[in-house]
C-alpha cells in the first residue's frame, strides 16, 4: 500500500443520485446511505419518493420536503 492510499476516504460500495426538479437546470442530489458497505442493487423512483434495495433485502426510502430538498 501506498502511503497516500492511507490517507485518503474509504469510497463507497454503491452511490444513488436523484435528480429533476431543478428550475432553468436539472436538479441532481446525492442520497444518503447509511454505511459505506452499503451495496444497492435495486432502486425505483416517483415523483416525490425514492426507493432502494440492498443485496441482504434492506428497503431505504427518501422522500422529498415541500421546498423539493431530500434530507
Amino acid at each position: 500500500m501506498e502511503p497516500s492510499d492511507e490517507l485518503r476516504d474509504p469510497q463507497p460500495l454503491s452511490t444513488v443520485f436523484g435528480w429533476g426538479a431543478g428550475v432553468g437546470a436539472p436538479l441532481t442530489v446525492k442520497l444518503a446511505l447509511p454505511n459505506l458497505d452499503t451495496q444497492v442493487t435495486h432502486v425505483s423512483t416517483g415523483r416525490t419518493q425514492k426507493a432502494a434495495v440492498t443485496k441482504n433485502g434492506r428497503l431505504l426510502l427518501w422522500e422529498v420536503n415541500t421546498f423539493l430538498e431530500l434530507p
